[in-house]
């Protein structure tokens, strides 16, 4: 079943075409479970009357009409076997129903999220930092970052990505990365949840590019990260444990072949 489905089921019941079918549909369970009980009395009344008086008491009490050369018998028979399928047939529209409704809304669900989700401004904000990175994102740079590294230079940014903070460019002789913050504190799962909504809003912008699944960090403090390649360009996201045991969620823009450090 699609994702969402199961969910969806609860939103069933207030649908207004869910309640036309469950209408319609009890209204036949209704019909037929009246009918047959008629049928269970008629079967009752006629059980000790012989056989040939049978035809002439149910056109006369209950204005049944038998074919030619059908019995009272051979009719009830007939009748409870149409009632029987009839309550099959309701019972498998009513599923049918349901699960349609919950399939188009879970779709509907999907592509509400999904379109919600996207924002330009994010993405204008994500080409333009991919489209200075073999720029050293000189253009982007404002003023300089205090630093205890003499071998690196930091830099402020005049671009900040929408949802993140502190966004800055790190220059050393090793490589230039843009880095911003997307969470940096004690909750653990604030800090993931981080990581995944920005893993998700970059996928959503860069479905052209090359997508790799979440990884296990091979150094200390990285836990996890994931990252999205296009060329000479890789975004990597990651989420951290950092020395005082707090937790970071970040965003690195980085040459292609690089890791997140």
């Amino acid at each position: 079943m699609p994702d969402g489905f199961f969910s969806s089921l609860k939103q069933v019941a207030v649908s207004p075409y869910a309640l036309i079918a469950y209408l319609v549909i009890a209204g036949g369970w209704v019909f037929i479970s009246f009918r047959s009980l008629r049928l269970k009395y008629i079967s009752k009344a006629i059980k000790d009357i012989p056989d040939k008086d049978r035809k002439d008491l149910l056109m006369q009490e209950y204005g049944i009409y038998l074919k030619q050369g059908m019995t009272a018998q051979e009719y009830l028979k007939a009748r409870r076997q149409t009632y029987s399928f009839v309550i099959v047939v309701c019972t498998l529209l009513m599923v049918t129903v349901i699960v349609a409704i919950s399939l188009v809304q879970s779709n509907a669900a999907r592509k509400t999220v999904a379109a919600s989700t996207v924002d330009p401004a994010f993405c204008l904000a994500v080409d333009s930092i991919a489209n200075n990175i073999l720029t050293g994102y000189v253009p982007l740079r404002a003023g300089v970052k205090p630093h205890n590294d003499p071998g690196e230079t930091d830099y402020y940014s005049k671009l900040t990505i929408p949802g993140t903070k502190y966004n800055s460019i790190d220059v050393s002789a090793d490589d230039t990365m843009y880095f911003a913050s997307l969470y940096d504190g004690g909750d653990k799962t604030l800090a993931y949840n981080a990581y995944l909504k920005f893993t998700q809003q970059v996928a959503k912008c860069k479905d052209d590019w090359v997508f790799v699944p979440a990884l296990k960090g091979d150094t200390t403090g990285l836990l996890e990260y994931t990252s999205f390649v296009h060329e000479d360009v890789k975004i990597a996201v990651t989420f951290n444990l950092n020395q005082d045991s707090s937790y970071a969620a970040t965003m690195i823009f980085v040459k292609n072949g690089k890791d997140p450090k």
